[in-house]
C-alpha cells in the first residue's frame, strides 16, 4: 500500500478492516500520508470527474484521448510525489 495512488491509500485507510499492523507507529505514519496525499490531489480529482461527467452528458467521452501531454505531466508529477520522503 505504500506504493499505492493516493486515492486507493486513502479509501483503505478509511474503509478498511486492519488485518495485521507490524507495530502502530508505521500504521499511524501510512494513515497520515494517505491522508495528506489524497487531500493534496482531491482538488484535481473534483476537476476530472467534473470534466468526465461533462462529457459523458455532452455524450464526446471516450472519443480519443487529448491532452496526451498533460496527461504525461500529470503522470510523472504523481509518480513524483508518490516518491517524495515524507515528514
Amino acid at each position: 500500500l505504500d506504493d499505492a495512488p493516493p486515492l486507493l491509500a486513502y479509501a483503505v485507510m478509511r474503509d478498511g478492516i486492519i488485518l495485521y499492523e507490524r507495530d502502530r507507529a508505521s500504521r499511524v505514519a501510512f494513515e497520515v500520508r494517505a491522508m495528506k496525499l489524497y487531500f493534496d490531489v482531491r482538488p484535481m480529482l473534483e476537476r476530472q470527474y467534473q470534466a468526465m461527467a461533462q462529457r459523458l452528458k455532452e455524450g464526446r467521452f471516450g472519443q480519443g484521448r487529448h491532452h496526451q501531454d498533460a496527461l504525461d505531466a500529470a503522470r510523472r508529477l504523481h509518480r513524483r510525489i508518490a516518491r517524495a520522503p515524507s515528514d
